[in-house]
């Protein structure tokens, strides 16, 4: 329904695994909907909730996870209409975006062809930057460079899935 307010619902779809967006703008970004589940035995009487095949945790916020959702409706906000990859089940083990390339790898491909690069919204920390064995050093050394970004590493990601999928430079901030 928010999604509505900024793009035409032709250009959104609700699919297995995720959702995926057509902007007019040439970026496309990436975050993930669900949160870590809570699974210590300090916290096993927290109740998780499924709602649309995501995760949602009552007494966690959800910090790391779902910023980048709200990074992204900020920027729809100002105005921005990036492409959009909003993925489920990325915290246990990227299954949403295993699904949506599977799926409807086509449907991406088209989405993004004009997309130079992915950028997932992912990342904990200020100011780092994580590239998953992505080799274009142009792209790296200008998010390095002209944005001060430290280079850092990550175990996964669901952009470090993506990337090679589409052949695209990836990073994850």
């Amino acid at each position: 329904k928010h999604l509505k307010k900024y793009y035409d619902e032709h250009n959104i779809y609700l699919l297995d695994g995720g959702i995926v967006v057509r902007g007019s703008d040439n970026s496309t970004l990436v975050a993930h909907m669900d949160i870590h589940p809570i699974i210590n035995k300090e916290h096993k009487d927290k109740k998780l909730l499924s709602f649309l095949n995501t995760v949602y945790c009552k007494t966690g916020i959800g910090g790391d996870d779902r910023c980048g959702v709200l990074v992204i409706l900020e920027l729809l906000d100002r105005g921005y209409r990036p492409n959009i990859i909003f993925t489920e089940k990325e915290e246990v083990g990227r299954l949403g975006v295993r699904k949506l390339i599977d799926n409807h790898l086509d449907l991406l491909i088209d989405i993004t062809k004009d997309s130079p690069y992915l950028m997932g919204l992912d990342r904990k920390g200020f100011n780092e930057v994580v590239f998953y064995g992505c080799d274009n050093k142009e792209f790296i050394n200008f998010l390095l460079n002209e944005y001060h970004l430290d280079y850092n590493v990550g175990s996964f990601s669901d952009v470090s899935s993506l990337g090679p999928s589409l052949n695209k430079a990836i990073c994850n901030i």
